[in-house]
């Protein structure tokens, strides 16, 4: 039986962005940082991290829990599908980033008592 798993391996490039199969077994997309041989030199080993996760979910995952074809931004079908399966949770760092960055206005109740009192003021 020929061994499929070195020209496999040529397909997988670091720095792309694949859906990869979690440990969970959920899809979610990743970008290949690293890759380094596995199983005495017969397979690689891939080092991951999961978009929209903390770099300390990043993992090393096998070749077979990696979707072949690359992601790209402007296909919404596959991404979308997969990656609405994935879970992702947002710290309060990103929520932060996130607001200021689209101007997200803060209730008065998330306000402290004097800027809330000065922003109702001002309207």
């Amino acid at each position: 039986m020929p061994d499929k798993n070195p020209g496999e391996a040529e397909d997988v490039e670091i720095g792309g962005t694949y859906m990869v199969r979690k440990a969970d077994d959920n899809w979610c997309l990743a970008e290949v940082i690293q890759k380094r041989p596995a199983d005495g030199g017969k397979q690689f080993e891939y080092y991951v991290h999961y978009e929209n996760y903390n770099r300390r979910l990043d993992e090393w995952v096998l070749r077979d829990r990696i979707i072949h074809t690359v992601y790209d931004n402007n296909d919404h079908e596959n991404g979308q599908e997969l990656g609405d399966n994935c879970e992702r949770k947002i710290t309060r760092n990103q929520k932060r980033k996130h607001d200021e960055i689209n101007h997200v206005q803060k209730t008065f109740a998330e306000m402290d008592p004097t800027t809330a009192a000065l922003e109702k003021e001002h309207e």
